[in-house]
């Protein structure tokens, strides 16, 4: 009896989002696109939904957390309607699988690649880093020496100054 009533609450909640989703336009998707029945199916049916600007954006790829979100309400539609799935529905599923498989194994091949690249890009950022501060310090100790030669040489030329102006008056 329970599980009737889950069943049956189930089943309301997703005749009312897939009646919420089929409103939805596709801007982006024109209807000579081989993909449409299928695209627009999926939509209406709301296992996938478009954007706030009704695009579909069928070239963006699936992560696997958006695939698990559409494969969970195929999962709650299946288990309250107990398999109410057609032949067809089947096939439309196995198509979007095989297509959609692509474009996840690419995504995570990317963000693999990006994640290397990002490795790589911090360890010679952190060499940079170290080699800038070596020359820093070396700079410093440079402009304290030229300071520390500037000093002795101002002193030695007063003291010349000061010499001559003495020798010049003992001479006189």
């Amino acid at each position: 009896m329970i599980k009737s009533k889950f069943l049956a609450a189930v089943s309301a909640t997703v005749m009312a989002f897939s009646g919420s989703i089929m409103a939805q336009k596709m801007v982006d998707v024109p209807k000579t696109d081989s993909a449409y029945p299928a695209i627009s199916k999926t939509v209406k049916q709301g296992y996938l939904s478009t954007f706030a600007d009704d695009s579909f954006q069928g070239h963006q790829a699936v992560t696997r957390r958006e695939l698990a979100i559409v494969i969970d309400k195929l999962l709650t539609e299946t288990d309250a309607q107990q398999s109410g799935l057609s032949k067809t529905d089947i096939q439309e599923i196995k198509q979007l699988m095989k297509t959609f498989k692509q474009y996840v194994s690419d995504y995570e091949t990317t963000v693999k690649v990006t994640t290397v690249k990002t490795a790589s890009i911090e360890d010679e950022q952190k060499a940079i880093n170290y080699d800038m501060s070596q020359v820093q310090d070396s700079y410093k100790k440079e402009i304290a020496a030229l300071k520390k030669q500037q000093q002795e040489q101002s002193t030695w030329f007063w003291v010349g100054i000061i010499s001559a102006g003495l020798f010049g008056w003992v001479m006189k």
